[in-house]
């Protein structure tokens, strides 16, 4: 799964949208997926409901890896001033998140 969103969020980065997003259904087909990076790949796509989706659900999913991305990741930017990506800062728990 780590390698769909990989891939997903290299396309996506690059601007090639078909690609990215048939990697990103191919990512969110597998139940292993971290929905933390799925949400990553929705924010650089653009698609800020579907990040706020996914990074909820990353948030309820213990041991998700992204959490500790939310605050510096570039991907982030897009999403940042919308209320419920600091909503997403105080529920993580984390000091000086």
């Amino acid at each position: 799964p780590y390698l769909a969103t990989h891939r997903a969020m290299i396309h996506a980065e690059l601007g090639d949208m078909d690609p990215a997003r048939t990697y990103l259904e191919d990512a969110k087909a597998d139940e292993n997926t971290d929905p933390g990076f799925v949400g990553l790949v929705h924010a650089t796509l653009g698609e800020h409901d579907e990040a706020f989706e996914y990074l909820n659900r990353a948030m309820d999913r213990k041991g998700s890896t992204i959490v500790s991305a939310l605050k510096g990741h570039p991907a982030f930017d897009s999403i940042r001033s919308d209320p419920r990506f600091r909503e997403l800062l105080r529920r993580t728990g984390l000091p000086n998140l």
